[in-house]
């Protein structure tokens, strides 16, 4: 286990390339899956559509609809079908800011090497909150532009499918960007560990917080004056034990 010393300390600036790291590979992976939802549409290489392949994975790897650059299909006024490169993209946005501000928020509160799994919580909740909310904004601008129901039941069915559209994916194919960022995470902490490591000047085999020698503490502690070495040539100068002069003393004392 590291020194809590040798961790650098948590702040936003440390946040940031996590954070980075996190948007570009949710947004990568929504394009991606995307592109496959419709291109396996398209060419009919689906296979059963209630198979749960189908249901469960490959609808579900577009969360704001189709792109519309590979499918031809327009349903006009649908509640859940969107097939528009503006709403696409728009949805893509939305995901990419909040998905951005939350990551950076969390990962900025931790500490680069610890917390694996607060990291891989916090990056995976801010993909499955994101991608909900930029499910929900393409299905307000499709209800703004008349291309959705505006009232009454078809409003709220359609924002509560596209909500929970979003939502699911982030919740299926989230948590496995979120090991990737977690991962990054650990890797990025180590690294600035051994870099820059603690160093205590008492030496290697003394507790944290002891003083060292250079401080001007004596080796054995006891911060006492160190002593003169006896040398018997200053007992007469001393006057203390020497001969004494006077009445009564020297040979003529007698």
């Amino acid at each position: 286990m590291k020194n809590p010393a040798e961790l650098p300390a948590p702040s936003l600036g440390r946040g940031l390339v996590p954070a980075l790291v996190t948007t570009v590979l949710n947004v990568l992976a929504v394009i991606g899956g995307t592109v496959f939802a419709e291109v396996s549409l398209k060419e009919g290489f689906r296979g059963d559509y209630n198979s749960p392949w189908n249901l469960l994975f490959v609808e579900g790897m577009h969360p704001f609809g189709y792109s519309g650059l590979i499918l031809d299909e327009e349903r006009a006024f649908a509640l859940t079908y969107s097939n528009s490169l503006g709403y696409f993209v728009l949805g893509l946005v939305v995901m990419a800011v909040v998905v951005f501000l939350v990551s950076l928020l969390v990962l900025g509160s931790l500490v680069p090497g610890r917390s694996v799994l607060a990291t891989w919580v916090g990056a995976w909740f801010a993909i499955i909150l994101g991608s909900a909310l930029g499910a929900l904004a393409v299905d307000v601008a499709r209800v703004l532009a008349d291309d959705a129901p505006r009232s009454g039941y078809g409003l709220w069915v359609g924002a509560r499918q596209f909500f929970a559209e979003g939502a699911y994916w982030g919740l299926v194919f989230g948590w496995l960007i979120g090991a990737v960022v977690a991962i990054f995470w650990v890797a990025r902490g180590s690294g600035r560990a051994k870099a820059t490591p603690a160093v205590n000047p008492a030496g290697p085999y003394a507790a944290p917080g002891q003083a060292s020698y250079a401080e001007g503490q004596a080796p054995y502690g006891s911060g006492q004056p160190e002593q003169a070495p006896y040398r018997p040539d200053q007992l007469g100068s001393s006057g203390a034990e020497g001969p004494t002069s006077g009445p009564g003393s020297g040979p003529d004392a007698r």
